[in-house]
């Protein structure tokens, strides 16, 4: 591109679509619906998820990850303005979406890793084995990085109280 990476351009890109679906997902929750409302913002929002997760199984051609990445936002937008019936607080605040959400960014950060060392280790004809090793890989180094950090923690908080 000359002056930047295309990666970097999607990234502000996808940074600036989660902050207007939030903002979205904020004002639809201020706004009043009626009970046929909300019932029709979850059935479209059940539909886009459909949509979404179709065509990830699918083999249909990369050309059309835009216009599901926009399905899916509209999808994610719904369920967080809890409007209809997708989602609702009470689930987020349970602890194993925060546990989630605390090994999000390891596994964000060490999925790239794995799948660099596995298309040098694996051929192109095992692909479906190499994509089971990046998948456990990830998860599996994503935890023990929670456990390892969690530890630390631990250690920190006993290091002040003594000092």
């Amino acid at each position: 591109m000359g002056f930047t990476y295309k990666a970097n351009l999607r990234a502000i890109a996808g940074i600036s679509l989660g902050m207007t679906c939030f903002e979205v997902g904020r004002r639809l929750k201020e706004a009043e619906f009626s009970e046929s409302g909300r019932i029709g913002i979850t059935l479209i929002g059940f539909a886009a998820y459909t949509i979404a997760f179709l065509y990830f199984y699918s083999s249909a051609l990369y050309r059309y990850s835009g216009i599901i990445e926009l399905i899916l936002c509209v999808a994610v937008t719904i369920s967080f303005s809890e409007v209809g019936y997708l989602c609702s607080k009470e689930i987020f605040q349970k602890k194993l979406f925060f546990y989630l959400g605390s090994i999000s960014l390891p596994m964000f950060l060490l999925q790239d890793l794995f799948r660099q060392i596995v298309s040098h280790m694996i051929p192109e004809e095992k692909n479906r084995f190499g994509a089971l090793i990046i998948f456990f890989g990830t998860i599996t180094s994503a935890i023990l990085f929670e456990l390892v950090k969690s530890q630390v923690m631990k250690l920190r908080r006993a290091h002040r109280v003594v000092s």
